[in-house]
């Protein structure tokens, strides 16, 4: 890894490594694999699925899902 990558991948350490789905998201691999290429672009995705959803699907759960790629995007962009 490039010093650079390395320096990403501190920072989603520290934003948090499980993902907003429950316990079985332990392994963020394909995730991490994402940004280590520096596709945001599913994150921007994400964000904007469960923003657009959460009122007729998951409510709170969907924003806190939103949160969780809005921090890590964040990160990202550091």
């Amino acid at each position: 890894m490039s010093d650079d990558t390395e320096e990403v991948v501190e920072r989603l350490i520290r934003v948090g490594k499980t993902g907003p789905g429950g316990e079985h998201y332990k392994d963020l691999s394909t995730l991490e694999f994402i940004e280590q290429q520096g596709w945001t672009g599913f994150h921007k995705g994400c964000i904007v699925k469960y923003l657009a959803r959460y009122k007729e699907k998951g409510g709170v759960k969907d924003l806190e899902k939103a949160r969780f790629y809005i921090d890590r995007l964040i990160a990202l962009e550091d």
